[in-house]
């Protein structure tokens, strides 16, 4: 406090605003990071649902009209077709897709844990997404799933065992847990995974940037403010 008290008025006017620079800095900081954060994950959020609607929509197309061409050609199965179009997304990208189910018929389908509990969640009340960041052993990473529901279509495979085609009975005996489906249920739903790593990165950019712009505004403010404080109250 003597040292404060011992310095020249224009001394102390200075250490005043360069504190409150300082103090004003480190909450500019700490905004611009939230908000770039906020704005990285809504921008995978929206991806992640057009990608998802994407995948869901084509199973639905295929599904509507897709009649005994999936006989002769396996590959043309609606859920089939899904699943590898979420394959192909994810190639050459940042983030993965997979289309998932509880009582799957691919083991390419079968849910990590995450998926396993959500997929449960989607069972009780209506609920058509969920999405969270959680830490994993590669780091943390953006999660985000949207169900698919059951629709008339789907129930010709996915119906009782009598009613679905000859060559569904030959491939998954009655008792597998793929069938029995109603309309309006869950049967699954569309996975994305984005590692936050390439997010980050994004964030880091762009903090750079704007850090650069509001500490310009800051210093002129100011220098501007020092100018008139010395010359209109100290002189």
């Amino acid at each position: 406090m003597d040292f404060f008290s011992n310095l020249k008025l224009n001394a102390k006017l200075n250490l005043i605003l360069f504190t409150l620079l300082i103090g004003l800095f480190v909450i500019t900081v700490y905004l611009t990071y939230r908000d770039q954060q906020d704005l990285v994950q809504n921008l995978a959020l929206e991806h992640s649902r057009g990608v998802a609607r994407q995948v869901i929509s084509t199973t639905d197309y295929m599904s509507a009209v897709v009649r005994d061409e999936a006989e002769t050609n396996y590959a043309l199965v609606p859920q089939v077709v899904a699943t590898q179009i979420a394959k192909r997304i994810s190639e050459g990208n940042r983030y993965a897709v997979r289309q998932i189910s509880l009582n799957y018929r691919n083991p390419e389908n079968m849910p990590d844990d995450f998926e396993v509990e959500q997929l449960k969640s989607f069972m009780g009340p209506p609920s058509k997404e969920i999405y969270q960041v959680l830490n994993e052993s590669s780091g943390k990473v953006f999660r985000y799933m949207q169900s698919m529901i059951a629709e008339q279509s789907c129930l010709e495979c996915h119906g009782s065992y009598e009613s679905a085609p000859t060559f569904i009975q030959e491939r998954y005996p009655p008792e597998h847990s793929s069938y029995n489906y109603k309309v309006g249920q869950v049967m699954g739903a569309v996975s994305v995974s984005w590692p936050m790593v390439g997010l980050y990165k994004e964030i880091g950019a762009n903090l750079r940037h704007e850090l650069i712009y509001r500490i310009g505004i800051l210093a002129f403010v100011f220098i501007v403010m020092g100018m008139l404080t010395r010359r209109f109250i100290i002189e």
